[in-house]
């Protein structure tokens, strides 16, 4: 899915820095295994480019099962070697080999305990959740049952006509109130940069896994 790949991952890291992992099957030869790296690199590089702080960046090598050992230890030095020098923009936190079957090798613990070193270090650098985005998630959370995508222009209408709201409704201060929700995580805010009203708010980001076409992800909701 590359296409959709560049859809969220542009929108994901706008504000906040993400995590990556770039896997690589270490059977390949290692100019193949240069060539997927360097392509992912440009890419995370392009997508990150005005994102405030560096993303985390863990490349991940599977069919370890695969490799001997004398071979397996020769292609993770030069793997982490090429990685350091190209992931450079970006914080390079390892590379590890992994045989995913073995759920409970010490070498997936540690690559579990990396995964949350990074998610907290992606936490800590997101903008601070404010009062009025802690009112918006909790407005956005009771349309969940009957929407699950709208727009920037819909959910102003619903904000103007709730008589309780003390919400913003000027277009610049949403976007900054969505996107911060979005960088947390706890929403999907796509941004239509020529048309702000038509900006979409993903209410319920598993959609993105259930409702994948093929191609691009295209809820009936876009249209």
């Amino acid at each position: 899915y590359y296409t959709s790949h560049c859809a969220c991952m542009e929108s994901i890291s706008l504000s906040s820095p993400a995590i990556f992992l770039s896997l690589v099957d270490i059977r390949c030869s290692q100019k193949e295994i240069n060539k997927q790296l360097y392509y992912w690199s440009t890419m995370i590089s392009n997508v990150c480019s005005e994102c405030p702080h560096p993303s985390e960046v863990i490349v991940v090598g599977t069919h370890a099962d695969k490799v001997n050992k004398k071979d397996l230890l020769s292609r993770t030095n030069a793997i982490e070697d090429l990685a350091k020098s190209i992931f450079k923009n970006q914080h390079f936190t390892g590379f590890m080999a992994l045989d995913a079957r073995a759920r409970f090798s010490d070498n997936m613990k540690r690559f579990i305990g990396q995964l949350r070193g990074s998610n907290d270090t992606v936490v800590q650098q997101c903008p601070v959740i404010s009062t009025d985005c802690h009112i918006l998630y909790a407005f956005l959370q009771q349309m969940v049952p009957s929407q699950q995508v709208i727009t920037i222009s819909s959910l102003l209408s619903k904000l103007q006509e709730d008589e309780t709201n003390v919400l913003p409704t000027e277009i610049s201060k949403m976007v900054s109130l969505l996107t911060i929700l979005s960088a947390k995580g706890l929403i999907l805010f796509i941004s239509n940069n020529h048309n702000l009203y038509k900006s979409w708010i993903v209410l319920q980001k598993n959609m993105l896994l259930e409702r994948v076409g093929g191609v691009l992800f295209a809820p009936k909701e876009f249209g």
